[in-house]
């Protein structure tokens, strides 16, 4: 959406709520105080893993095995 401001960086995002394991696009349209308007290219980047809740993993190795030490 569209954030009026004066500030040009560390614009906090306040769109919908990010979704864990999404990918997302954005890219930033700036108009200065004369009208003109500056485009960036279109970025994205995946999102983490947003609630421990949703963490499931399990270690993965060998079971015991002993040592064969009888060479």
């Amino acid at each position: 959406g569209v954030v009026k401001s004066d500030q040009a960086i560390q614009v906090s995002y306040a769109g919908r709520a990010l979704q864990s394991r999404q990918g997302y696009f954005w890219k930033v349209l700036v108009t200065a105080n004369d009208g003109s308007v500056a485009e960036s290219p279109v970025a994205s980047w995946s999102m983490g893993i947003l609630d421990s809740s949703e963490w499931q993993a399990k270690w993965i190795g060998l079971e015991d095995n002993p040592a064969d030490d009888s060479y």
